[in-house]
């Protein structure tokens, strides 16, 4: 029998098994980082409910009281759902390169928050928030369709 180096012989049956049970633990461990589809989908949806309610409260006095309520009822979906996925994922949401440059990272939830601050000039701040709402509704619509998994 071959050694590898140590007192020890090789035993290629044990040496498979090993093999083979640390690709198991690698599937695994993939498999409990992924978020489902319908988590970003319904993130997207909350975003947009709450940063549009909250947008259109300050521009109706009638309509306020409700739209605030609406806006954080969103807030609080919204979070539940980032709780639900974290927890989900078994991980912190930071985001996942997976081979992919960091700009392609970078640029959508940038551009997100551009979007509203560029709205924010000539509408103010319920442009703002209204554009910056559709805009990150359409950017987790984005991920959803892009990916089987968020």
């Amino acid at each position: 029998m071959t050694t590898h180096g140590t007192d020890q012989p090789y035993d290629p049956h044990a040496a498979a098994a090993a093999l083979h049970t640390a690709r198991d633990a690698q599937a695994a461990a993939r498999a409990a980082q992924r978020t489902p589809r319908r988590y970003v989908i319904a993130q997207g949806v909350a975003c947009a409910v709450e940063f549009g309610a909250l947008g259109l409260a300050a521009r109706d006095d009638w309509w306020s009281g409700p739209l605030l309520a609406l806006g954080l009822a969103g807030f609080v979906a919204f979070m539940t759902l980032m709780w639900a996925g974290v927890r989900h994922s078994g991980s912190v949401p930071w985001p996942r390169r997976e081979g992919r440059p960091l700009w392609r990272i970078l640029v959508p939830p940038l551009a997100t928050i551009a979007a509203g601050g560029l709205a924010a000039i000539p509408y103010g701040m319920t442009g703002a928030l209204v554009v910056f709402a559709v805009v990150c509704a359409l950017d987790f619509g984005r991920r959803a369709i892009r990916t089987e998994h968020a």
